[in-house]
């Protein structure tokens, strides 16, 4: 009598400790029955759902770091910057032509993609309203100066054909779009030396 007494206390004791963790499990992956067996998985998804549309805003806004003002992502990764050093060979309303002395890669690479005959090296560039155009002229030595050069703006109706140029642009759709034009003027000390440092 003493052992079904004691078996029946540790029956009791068990099933009160089964009982409160049973409850505390979803039922069946699906939460509390409580909530029509829906329980916390509703919350679970629409936390899901809202980090997933983070990361698909996230994905937009990276992919979206290409694009132009205008959203045109194919004219933003083709802006490359360029720069050469030449002589004017033409001067026209909008555009100049440009014998070629030195330039960057972006130069180098297009005259070896379009011409075959590498003597070839005159280049047509496009000027705007948004071009900068500098003239840098050096003290002759019989004034008794110090050589300092001076630099002054000017107008792209004062650019001529055989003026020493520095030109720094972007090179966008396969045209050499110019941003700033360096003319050069000789003196009796002869041009200013236009160095790599210049290169941007």
């Amino acid at each position: 009598m003493k052992k079904v007494a004691l078996l029946s206390v540790v029956f009791i004791l068990i099933a009160v400790s089964v009982v409160p963790v049973m409850a505390a499990k979803p039922d069946n992956g699906h939460g509390n029955g409580g909530n029509g067996g829906q329980g916390n998985s509703a919350g679970d998804q629409s936390r899901q759902q809202d980090k997933n549309q983070t990361r698909m805003r996230d994905r937009e806004k990276n992919t979206n770091r290409g694009f132009g003002r205008k959203g045109n992502l194919g004219s933003a990764r083709m802006r490359t910057p360029f720069y050469l050093q030449g002589t004017i060979t033409g001067v026209f309303s909008d555009t100049i032509t440009v014998e070629v002395i030195h330039s960057n890669a972006t130069v180098k690479k297009f005259f070896s993609n379009t011409f075959t005959d590498t003597v070839t090296n005159t280049l047509t560039v496009n000027l705007s309203d948004t071009t900068q155009i500098f003239k840098i002229t050096q003290a002759d030595e019989n004034e008794g100066s110090d050589e300092t050069p001076s630099r002054a703006p000017i107008l792209a109706s004062d650019l001529a054909i055989g003026q020493r140029v520095a030109i720094h642009g972007n090179f966008v759709n396969g045209m050499f779009n110019a941003t700033l034009i360096t003319v050069y003027i000789k003196t009796a000390l002869g041009e200013p030396l236009v160095g790599n440092s210049q290169t941007p």
